[in-house]
Order: C-alpha cells, then structure tokens, then sequence
C-alpha cells in the first residue's frame, strides 16, 4: 500500500498520508492470527482506505480561492432564493442545501484536509442547486411572462412628445435599473430594464422610434433675408403636410401656393410650415425691386467679386450660397451646380462651381480665392499643391491656377502667391 501511494501522491505529502494511517488503523496482533479471507478483506479494506486518502490529499494540493465568508454569504443568498419559490417543487433542492449546510458547519471540526474537502464541497453542492434552481424558475417565467412594455403614446402614432416606458411588475419582482419600471424617451432610440424574479435576473428592450420634434426645414430662403431675385423654397420634414404651408405675400394668404412654386414678386413674405406633430417653422423675407445691371452688357454686378468675362474671382474661402446671392444683383433667375447637382443654400461656394443664368443660358466659373483643391476652403492641401507646381513637380490646370492666383495680380503663380495662401490658412488678412 506504501509503494503504490508512494507512485500516486506528492513525496512531500507521502510520509503525512503514512503517519495518518499508522494512526488511524493500527493493525497489532489481530493483524498476524487473521485467516487468509480475513486478511484479504482487510487488505481491501485498507487499499479502499488508502485510495480515499489519496484523494484527499490530491484535494489538499488543489488551488481554490474559496473562503468560508464568501460560501456562507452565498448559502444566505441561495436560502433566500429558495424561499421565493416555495411554491415550485423544490423541497429535493432544500434538502440539499441542508446537507451543504451540514457540510460546512463541521468545516470548525475537521482535520486541514477535510475543512478543504468540506468546503469544496458545500461549493459544488451549492452551485447544482442554483443551477437546478435557476432552470426551475427560467420555466416558471417562460410560462407566466410579466406582459408587454406599455408606452405612454403607441407606436403607431407620430408625437413630439415625451414618450413614457413603462415594464409590468409581478411576482413581487425588483427592477434594478435606477428610475425604477418607468423610463421617458425624450427621443428615439432603446433603454434596458433590468430586473430580478424569483432569484434571476432577466432583461426587457424599450423601443420608441415615433418621436419627432425637428421642425420642417425650408431650403432656399432665410429668415428676415432680402432677395432681388426670383427664388424657390422648398419644405422638407419626414411628416409634412403639404396642406399646412401656408405662404403669406403683404399680409395675404396666397391659396393657389404650392410647395416648390417659384416667388417673384415684390413685396414681404411670410412662409410657415407645420408637419403632422405640430411642430412648426416660420420664415419672414422680402423681394425687392430688382436692380438692373449698370452695364447692359452684363447680366450680374456686385460690388463684392470680381467677374472678369466668363470668370467670377475672389470669392472667399467658405462662403455659402446663401452668402453669395446677398453680395450679387441681378434681375435674372440663375442657380448654381457642382458635378450636376444644385447646390443649397447652406452649401460652400468650391472654385469650379458653374452659375447658370437661366434665361440666356450663359455661365459663370467661380473661382475661391487659394481653393487649388475645389473643396471650398483654402488649406494645407492647397498650400502642398502650389508648392509642387513652383517647384514643378505638379502641374495645375488653367482654373486651378486662377484659384492660385492668391494675390489677385494677374500674373503666373509665383512665390508671392504661396505666401498669400499661407496668410490665408493663418487668417492674418
């Protein structure tokens, strides 16, 4: 028995696991008058003896970080658990527990290997029961749901309003989320209940997605703007009604106005669009008079650029068109585009820009003032790109030099151009 524990345990525990023996079955005299069926018995009875011990030591020499506080925190929890569902078949799982408490009230009265053994065990114990458990109530809740979330106002209806969530409660359940099984939406978007029943913790998904509180965004005008142009507003809203924009001209309401309609006429406007939630957005403006050019030969003036032919200049970096339309005259429609498409209001005017006078169809390059790059602000990029063509590794086209042209002189690019740019991007003019 010595030689095969010796095979199977630590040599540092073999003389411990021997000495526990020799103390525990001390075999004397009866030992040697056994018969031979006896002495087989005892031999069995013995390596049976010993098999256990090995096992225990192998137990002895296993790492846990299990402490008794933290198992008797957790048996208090599990009882806890466990009368909250005395209404379920759980009396197999009570008497259970009572064995791991069995097991770790004598933790104070065993040996070192077996206050171990006893607390690992009340452990495994301790969790199949929580697993048992926690399976028994997952079927309870599965068949007796707590109910759909509620919403103060239904999905189905728009509202620019607060919108009230709020998770049933039963069982005497505890919701864990602050703000306990209410939560207002004060826009779209999902919250996460959290709760506990019966011992486990389970999740609910709030979802609104019916909350609108953007007023309609009207494009192409803005408010308390004087345009000497003839313009064409355009109200959009993801929940517009068409029958409520409503376009006043000197005080009047025009009732043969549509959504888009084209305004010339001069005198004071007030456009106001509300969407199906009321939300609302009004816009006062004016037309005036519009100013013929001084020179006949010329369909725009301003007293801002520079046209020189075909060629709009020294429009500034970051200019909208907004801004663009209060610095030229003209008593003809026109539009700009990029690539195509018409810009907005809100847009930046980029060098390349094409203006088109919609009556002649004649049109305008605009050129930002250091925009080498087209993308309506003057930067670094603009700043490599002059660089490059003065140390002529890169060569620019006949518009990217005139936006490289930073000094206005007229003149090739030089130097001095290069200097102004970086003026530009310091904002030292």
């Amino acid at each position: 028995i010595k030689q095969e524990l010796q095979k199977t345990i630590n040599n540092t525990r073999f003389n411990k696991v021997i000495e526990e023996l020799e103390n525990t079955y001390k075999l004397g005299n009866s030992f040697i008058e056994s018969n031979p069926d006896e002495l087989i018995e005892i031999l069995k009875g013995i390596e049976t003896i010993g098999q256990k011990y090995k096992g225990l030591i192998e137990l002895s020499e296993e790492k846990t970080n299990v402490n008794i506080g933290d198992i008797e925190k957790q048996i208090s929890t599990l009882n806890d658990n466990l009368n909250k569902n005395t209404d379920l078949d759980i009396q197999g799982l009570v008497e259970l527990k009572d064995t791991a408490v069995g097991y770790l009230n004598s933790i104070n009265e065993s040996s070192d290997y077996m206050k171990k053994y006893n607390l690992i065990s009340t452990q495994y114990i301790k969790t199949y029961i929580e697993k048992i458990l926690s399976n028994m109530v997952n079927k309870y809740v599965n068949s007796n749901p707590i109910g759909d979330i509620t919403y103060s106002i239904t999905a189905d209806k728009i509202t620019n309003k607060n919108v009230i969530a709020t998770l049933p409660v039963k069982d005497n359940m505890q919701v864990l989320t602050s703000g306990g099984n209410t939560h207002t939406f004060t826009k779209n978007g999902e919250f996460k209940f959290r709760y506990n029943r019966r011992g486990n913790e389970y999740e609910a998904i709030a979802r609104v997605a019916n909350i609108d509180k953007i007023p309609p965004v009207i494009k192409g005008i803005a408010n308390n703007r004087t345009y000497t142009s003839a313009i064409s507003p355009k109200v959009k809203d993801d929940h517009l009604d068409e029958n409520n924009i409503k376009l006043y001209f000197n005080n009047n309401l025009k009732t043969d106005y549509k959504n888009g309609d084209t305004i010339s006429d001069i005198g004071k406007y007030k456009m106001i669009a509300i969407d199906q939630v009321d939300n609302k957005t009004e816009v006062n403006f004016e037309i005036k008079e519009k100013i013929k050019p001084n020179d006949t030969n010329k369909d725009i003036e301003t007293n801002v650029y520079d046209i020189q032919g075909s060629i709009i200049k020294k429009v500034t970096s970051s200019t909208t068109y907004e801004k663009f339309r209060e610095n030229i005259q003209t008593g003809l429609e026109y539009e700009i585009k990029r690539d195509g498409d018409v810009l907005a209001e809100e847009d930046e005017i980029a060098t390349g820009d094409i203006l088109t006078v919609n009556n002649t169809n004649k049109q305008y390059t605009l050129i930002v003032t250091g925009d080498i790059s087209s993308d309506g602000r003057v930067n670094s990029i603009d700043l490599v790109r002059i660089r490059r063509f003065l140390l002529n590794t890169k060569q620019l086209n006949n518009i990217e030099k005139l936006a490289a042209d930073a000094n206005l002189d007229g003149k090739n690019v030089d130097i001095s151009d290069m200097v102004r740019i970086r003026k530009i991007i310091l904002n030292n003019i």
